[in-house]
């Protein structure tokens, strides 16, 4: 399994200006990922369509804020650091840049 780990990713778009940090544990040989913005009470994710390609971890998700819309990610691990992007409804694209904090 490929990004296990803590991660630390810098958001600066129109919704959200500061860090974020993302948990991605191997629960049984099968992902878990939890999510955290300091000060912001973040929505339940349903996350699926999980495919891995080499360093790369690909998934789809939907949230009750975005009733009906679904969010896409690509984030592409390399050692301590990734990279990627997060494609939301509405054209919201968010660039993926950020660091192994554990």
């Amino acid at each position: 399994m490929i990004g296990i780990g803590i991660w630390e990713v810098p958001v600066n778009s129109m919704f959200f200006k500061g860090t974020a940090q993302i948990t991605v544990r191997d629960v049984d040989g099968s992902y878990d990922f939890s999510f955290s913005l300091p000060g912001h009470n973040l929505p339940e994710f349903d996350i699926y369509n999980i495919v891995t390609n080499g360093n790369t971890l690909s998934a789809d998700a939907t949230c009750d804020l975005l009733k009906g819309k679904s969010i896409h990610v690509d984030v592409t691990f390399n050692g301590d650091r990734c990279s990627g992007i997060v494609k939301g409804p509405m054209g919201v694209k968010i660039k993926i840049d950020g660091k192994r904090i554990g």
